[in-house]
């Protein structure tokens, strides 16, 4: 039974996670172990969340599919999840994450509602209901320690990373470069906590960064840069970040003891 549930959990994730150019699957493949499942499983609903409010055909079918999910993680807190994904969530420990979980179906509703983003402020706001959230269940650790010390739902990481995300479109030249630019100040000022964020954040807050550099339509997507991009995660996952993530010394030691008291 448990071969069979993997097999049909991972088939389903794999589905969405090895679409190309996926950042998500970077992101589960260099975390560790312990925490492989989950980041495998938060990581695939989110791009299923994310393609049911893509430029949906039917807003209803859109709305009655997240309304499906919430029900689904409703089952999922009370111990009877009923899709492979959720089942293989059920095998972590996912009490602190279910919130986070939850907020997030509550903003792919909101966006749903007001559509694929049109402006900077729009698109900030967008990228805020569901990054912060997708962040902040990435980054709960698995043992019962201080919520504080990992909460990062209003941190402008996931924000950034986020917005990164709609740099593929893309959304057109003039808002792409407005884009990019929110992304790299959203980045910048969360650089301190991703020495101490799970691997799978700074992996993603790594390739958000790249992808900032050059948000013009035409860059290159082709094998070359598949490879650059897993280079780049496995090198944010060992905690080599790019220079422009990097905190300065000071903000690294006033971080660590924060986390230590």
């Amino acid at each position: 039974m448990t071969s069979n549930l993997n097999f049909a959990a991972v088939a389903w994730c794999e589905e969405r996670l090895l679409r190309r150019g996926e950042p998500l699957h970077l992101a589960r493949l260099f975390s560790p172990p312990a925490l492989r499942a989950r980041t495998t499983a938060i990581g695939a609903l989110y791009v299923e969340f994310e393609s049911i409010i893509d430029q949906p055909r039917d807003l209803n079918v859109a709305r009655m599919k997240l309304a499906w999910w919430r029900d689904e993680l409703g089952r999922l807190e009370m111990g009877e999840p009923a899709h492979p994904a959720t089942k293989l969530l059920a095998t972590a420990n996912v009490t602190r994450t279910m919130q986070h979980l939850l907020d997030l179906v509550t903003g792919m509703e909101l966006n749903l509602l007001e559509g694929r983003p049109r402006d900077p402020a729009t698109a900030r706001v967008c990228s805020e209901r569901g990054g912060a959230q997708l962040i902040a269940a990435l980054n709960v650790r698995l043992e019962a320690a201080d919520r504080g010390s990992d909460d990062l739902t209003d941190c402008p990481m996931g924000r950034g990373i986020a917005l990164a995300r709609l740099l593929r479109w893309p959304p057109g030249e003039a808002l792409s470069a407005e884009l990019a630019a929110s992304v790299r100040k959203d980045l910048t000022d969360a650089r301190g906590r991703l020495t101490t964020s799970a691997a799978a954040i700074r992996v993603l807050a790594a390739l958000a960064w790249h992808q900032a550099q050059r948000p013009a339509p035409g860059r290159a997507t082709g094998p070359g840069k598949q490879r650059l991009d897993t280079l780049r995660a496995w090198q944010a996952a060992r905690g080599k970040l790019p220079r422009g993530l990097r905190a300065n010394k000071g903000a690294q030691s006033r971080q660590s003891g924060r986390s230590g008291a």
